[in-house]
């Protein structure tokens, strides 16, 4: 069950909010008038009881309410028709008023009707220049809209919009009623969407309730916390329908400012604390920040614990605590808070009964817990109470009822399962049944309507495995088709949809639909990794979704049609979506500039904003600094300007594409010089595919390749590689590891390269001249494949560089060639940290930088920043970066197995992260040696997303990096450096090519390995990146 659970505000609430507003009108009618002697008795019975109200709203305390309602009817009971219409018609209207409050509290039905009775008496008497005529009409219609909230009966609905309109017509623009009718009107208006669904009464409540809070506080008029709290709940309610995250934002905001306002003994903050609660667990449930949903279950338990006991409320922020919980056993999978999501649910509907209104809402969230328990347990009869108690919710509704729809389609899924597990095929055409009436139920503007007709797909494909109808074959891929391809739906929806919709079609041999399923995939991921997040949600999406896999079995579809080109593009678009974000921010819009200046400035401006923020962690709050909610919303509403911008930008002719994906014919320019090697895995297949810039793709299918070994042998030389391991460990670690998994490599995937290629080794001493980009996916991305081979092995055939995209090596490329033109002379910064607090000492980082920068001061580089020791502090290696055009950086690297924007360079005083240097952008860089551990090491369970410090430094403007995959030696390190500076350096400092570092460093490789105790495991973790 992947829709939203049913948090609407209870009639209860929208009760409290009627309520309210037909108080504030007494009120302010009590305020104006001013009364004669003549009928002083009544008179005074009816302050004395208004007064009486006011006391037990402010202290709750039974006898007041009933007092006040005693000298009402008295003061009713004294006057009759043929008194003075002044004095009958304001004790009609107050005693109506005070019995629709009591009502609200206590829900005796008989005080609601007999509320409308006195209230329709009270218009019948009054005069026409009766100055409170507009306030009767206003109260009529709020009652009447209690009456339809209870009963559901259309007429009540019509009669209450009629009625309050009404009374606005009666009444001027300064009239101290006027906020109060409009507020009533809103809420009205609210109604009538949920109930027909149309959004112009939802826009329509808005601007009104939005005028409200507009108004100014006066003597006879106050802002309350519910004119706050009603805005809130209409900007949820239009959030859930057209998926603004500003109106999210702003709800959650309102919602505060009204809780402020209403402190601790306020009658009506258990009701706010809940919609509070409510809009930060929808706003959870799209973004997936877990404080967010922390934060709704402490405010839902809050609700509980402060509503009194006779509250019809009660039962709703029990239901409502019993979603959030099931919503955070689904993230943690403690079953302790599933249990308790069951016991909160079961209390919802006991407390109810069967004649509340919400009632089907409560029983429809208790089956939901069940079925998640289900899932955990596999006990059956979980599923069976699931199935009972939703055919039990779905008995209490008919059409129209606000929880119906999702009732039926959480039948209609739970159903599906138990056919699943049990084979029953009468569940199977009752799972089709329901869905099926749910879909025609839901407005097409929905964003539940994708879940369900995904879920109707699935139906419909069990029984096609079934029953072999190709008919309902068809209706299960066009039901996913739909559900991908529908604009209101949730990108996580849409997603779903397109995976099930792509394999679906791919298991029948339809590839042209498969591929355009898997290209509506690629389009949302990015919308499900939103840039707008932070960036470990960013990341933890991109896990949750696979995006490399996706990417891979895209590109397997597209190669098996024959379109190679557009398999490339599918694959690039999958691949560190990540960086490709945050790229866009940094790119050039010159061409646009000539074009739009005033959109180019705009985009260049958000750019900087954004580009600032992109590589943050969690956002929390700062002393001083804006919170986390601010900060979290302010950069959601940049992005939503930057993508409006980008839109009006593709409005423009020739600029239809612009920071779209690149096409092939521009991704393969990358390849100038040398020849790129994709090897694609995916589930279905393992094939090459080899290009450079000019000639056409060539496709090497590898049927050799077994995924599932090669997958394993890749965990293995990931995860049994010995920390700080013996010799004797360390050789284990490669006769056993490391050593199966290049074999394997060789076997299946390099040798039928080289041999279709024609790629022959090299055995003189001069070094390959073929230059090889590795782009390697899925498991390979963790194996040294430039160390497989006997003997000296691969770098015998070729120069072996690795890259990100191909979009980010075109980058490198274009960069570099622009430094060329303008000549710049060469500033290098050298780190070296012999002795980082709290880390083992690295003796050797001293020399080994001395002596390279030796070898550039011997050709002329007198440019040289040394920082050592103390010296190489987290602000001064930062700051020297940013005018460097070389790097060499000895220390300590460190690889977070989970954050990769904390993976950092060790200092003397801290540690200079990678998200620090991500932030920069560094004009003048051109090369980086990174002599330090794990620089290269990246996420194990992100493997196409390149997330480690080379990357980061590549991002940040270095064209060419060379650094490590896993860690190691003190040894190696100094003597791999000073061959590829020696190299280098070779012909001059004039004459000093970073894109020569791929060479250098195969030659430097070489030297290391002729030394035979050198073993594979020190040798192969030196990796290039770059051009």
């Amino acid at each position: 069950m992947t829709h939203l659970p049913d948090l609407r505000s209870s009639v209860s609430d929208a009760l409290l909010d009627i309520a309210s507003s037909v108080f504030r009108v007494i009120t302010i009618t009590v305020k104006l008038r001013k009364w004669p002697f003549i009928g002083g008795l009544a008179v005074k019975l009816l302050e004395i009881g208004t007064h009486q109200l006011r006391q037990y709203e402010e202290g709750g305390a039974p006898i007041d309410l009933k007092n006040s309602i005693t000298n009402l009817r008295r003061a009713v009971a004294i006057t009759d028709d043929s008194n003075e219409h002044l004095y009958r018609t304001a004790c009609l209207s107050s005693l109506a008023v005070i019995l629709h409050h009591r009502f609200e509290r206590q829900g005796d039905v008989a005080d609601l009707h007999e509320s409308i009775h006195y209230n329709q008496r009270a218009i019948a008497l009054a005069l026409d220049d009766d100055p409170e005529k507009p306030n009767y009409f206003n109260n009529l219609g709020l009652c009447q809209h209690t009456r339809f909230l209870l009963f559901g009966q259309a007429s009540d609905l019509q009669s209450s919009i009629k009625n309050v309109q009404k009374a606005i017509s009666m009444i001027g623009t300064d009239s101290p009623s006027l906020p109060v009718c409009l507020s009533g009107l809103a809420s009205i208006l609210h109604s009538r969407f949920v109930h027909s669904g149309a959004l112009s009464d939802l826009e329509d409540a808005i601007t009104y309730q939005r005028r409200v809070i507009m108004f100014p506080n006066d003597e006879y008029y106050a802002h309350t916390p519910t004119d706050l709290s009603n805005l809130a709940s209409s900007l949820l309610d239009r959030f859930m329908r057209l998926g603004d995250l500003r109106d999210i934002d702003e709800s959650i905001s309102l919602n505060e400012r009204a809780l402020q306002l209403a402190e601790p003994g306020h009658p009506d903050r258990s009701c706010l604390l809940s919609n509070l609660a409510s809009s930060q667990l929808r706003r959870f449930e799209r973004l997936s920040h877990v404080a967010d949903l922390e934060n709704a279950i402490l405010n839902f338990k809050d609700a509980t614990e402060i509503v009194h006991d006779e509250s019809q409320d009660k039962p709703t922020y029990f239901s409502h605590l019993a979603v959030s919980l099931l919503a955070r056993f689904k993230v943690s999978g403690d079953l302790g808070d599933l249990q308790q999501s069951l016991s909160n649910s079961e209390a919802a509907a006991a407390l109810a009964g069967n004649d509340h209104p919400d009632q089907p809402m409560f029983i429809s969230n208790h089956a939901r817990g069940l079925y998640a328990r289900f899932e955990r347990l596999d006990d059956l009869e979980d599923l069976a109470g699931c199935i009972s108690n939703l055919q039990r919710a779905a008995d209490l509704t008919t059409d129209g009822h606000i929880v119906q729809i999702s009732v039926l389609s959480d039948l209609g899924i739970a159903q599906q399962r138990r056919f699943q597990r049990l084979g029953a095929l009468l569940d199977l055409e009752s799972s089709i049944s329901n869905l099926q009436h749910a879909i025609q139920l839901v407005d097409n503007q929905h964003p539940d309507k994708s879940v369900f007709l995904t879920s109707l797909g699935k139906s419909f494909g069990l029984r096609f495995e079934r029953g072999s109808d190709l008919a309902d074959l068809t209706a299960s891929i066009a039901s996913f088709k739909s559900a991908s391809k529908s604009q209101a739906a949730y990108p996580t929806y849409a997603l779903s949809a397109a995976r099930q919709w792509a394999e679906s079609a791919q298991r029948t041999g339809d590839l042209p639909a498969a591929l355009e399923a898997y290209r509506t995939a690629l389009e949302v991921l990015p919308k499900v990794a939103w840039i707008g997040l932070d960036s470990p949600s960013r990341q933890e999406w991109l896990r949750k979704e696979k995006a490399e896999a996706l990417g891979c079995l895209a590109a397997t579809c597209a190669i098996q049609l024959g379109r190679l080109g557009e398999a490339v593009e599918l694959l690039d678009s999958g691949r560190s979506v990540f960086w490709q974000q945050v790229s866009s921010f940094r790119s050039d819009l010159e061409s646009l500039r000539e074009e739009k200046m005033e959109l180019a400035t705009q985009l260049e401006d958000l750019a900087r904003k954004l580009d600032i923020g992109s590589f943050s962690g969690p956002l929390t709050s700062s002393i001083g600094g804006p919170s986390r909610e601010e900060t979290g919303r302010e950069r959601r509403q940049l992005v939503i300007m930057w993508e409006s911008l980008l839109d009006q930008v593709r409005q423009l002719s020739g600029f239809e594409h612009f920071l779209k994906p690149m096409p092939y014919h521009q991704l393969c320019q990358a390849a100038s010089g040398g020849q790129v090697m994709i090897v694609n895995t995916s589930e279905l297949a393992v094939d090459a595919l080899i290009f450079n810039d000019t000639d056409a793709i060539r496709h090497i299918p590898l049927p050799e390749v077994d995924i599932e070994i090669l997958s394993e042998l890749s965990r293995d030389v990931v995860l049994k590689r010995p920390s700080n391991g013996s010799k004797a460990q360390q050789q284990s670690y490669i006769t056993r590891y490391l050593k199966p998994a290049l074999r394997n490599i060789w076997v299946c995937i390099l040798l039928p390269l080289f041999t279709q290629l024609q790629i022959l080794p090299d055995h003189t001493d001069v070094l390959p001249r073929r230059r090889v980009w590795w782009y390697l996916t899925g498991p390979l991305a963790f194996i040294p494949i430039h160390a497989a081979g006997p003997g000296m092995g691969v770098s015998r055939f070729v120069t072996s560089s690795y890259l990100t995209t191909l979009r980010s090596l075109l980058e490198a490329r274009k960069k570099y060639e622009h430094l060329c033109m303008q000549a710049t002379a060469l500033r290098l910064i050298a780190i070296s940290q012999p002795d980082t607090p709290g880390e083992r000492p690295l003796p050797r980082t001293t020399s080994e930088v001395e002596s390279i920068i030796q070898m550039f001061r011997s050709v002329g580089c007198n440019d040289v920043l040394h920082l050592d020791g103390g010296d190489a502090t987290v602000s001064r290696v930062s700051v020297a970066l940013e005018t460097c055009s070389w790097a060499h950086i000895a220390c300590h690297g460190w690889q977070h197995a989970s954050q990769s924007m904390n993976s950092a360079f060790s200092l003397h005083d801290g540690k200079l992260e990678l998200g620090q240097i991500a932030c920069k952008k560094l004009p003048a860089s051109q090369f980086a040696f990174l002599s330090a551990c794990q620089a290269a090491s990246g996420l194990k369970d992100l493997p196409g997303e390149a997330m480690h410090l080379a990357a980061a430094l590549q991002f940040s403007g270095f064209s060419s990096v060379v650094a490590t995959m896993w860690s190691i030696s003190d040894d190696d390190a100094p003597r791999v450096a000073a061959d590829i500076y020696q190299y280098l350096l070779r012909n001059g400092l004039r004459k000093a090519d970073p894109s020569e570092a791929a060479t250098a460093l195969n030659l430097a490789v070489t030297h290391l390995r002729e030394d035979p105790n050198v073993t594979l495991d020190r040798w192969a973790p030196f990796v290039h990146f770059g051009i």
